[in-house]
Order: structure tokens, then sequence, then C-alpha cells
């Protein structure tokens, strides 16, 4: 990603792992105010997707980097795109779900 291997490729790694980090601890935050009786794979699979999402622009600008730039646009809109459909769906199903019953 970075040529020569300097620091920066070293922090941008660190950026990464922390953003992951926050972002796991707030979907499970999220998950428990929105929807309280939320299981842990409701959650784990809510990671897995945002995780998967985070593995394909990665590979998609990894791709750009080694001089293929159309394929790695076209793998970031295509996979992406899927990816960002099933999150959107994940959350409806699991975080916002209501629970109360209206009656009519």
């Amino acid at each position: 990603m970075y040529p020569n291997g300097t620091v920066v490729y070293m922090l941008f790694w660190m950026a990464i792992g922390i953003f992951q980090i926050c972002i796991y601890n707030s979907i499970n935050y999220w998950t428990k105010r929105y929807n309280p009786n939320s299981k842990w794979w409701q959650v784990a699979l809510l990671y897995c997707c945002v995780l998967s999402f985070f593995i394909v622009v990665f590979a998609g600008f990894t791709l750009k980097g080694e001089y293929e730039g159309n394929a790695g646009w076209y793998m970031i809109g295509s996979f992406g795109v899927m990816h960002v459909i099933a999150g959107a769906a994940l959350v409806k199903l699991f975080v916002l779900k209501n629970t109360k019953k209206k009656y009519a």
C-alpha cells in the first residue's frame, strides 16, 4: 500500500484496528439499547457484515494500488453495495424491530 514501508503504514493499520474496536463496541451498545432482547449471535452477525465490508474496501484499494483500478472500483461497487444492503437488512431485522404490539 505504501512504498518502502514507512511508519505511516503501521499507523494506518493501527488506526484501522482502533476503528474496528470502536465499531464493535458501538454495535454491541446500539443493539442492547434499541433491542434489549438481542442475542450474541445477532451482534456477531452485524459485526461480521461490517468486517467483510472492510475487507471488500481494502481489497478494492489493493487492486487499485496494483494498477488494476477498474477491477478495484468494480469490486467495491458490486460487493460493497451488496454488503450495504445486507447490513441494512440485518439492522432492520435485529436492531430496529419493534417489540411492542400495536393494536388497531
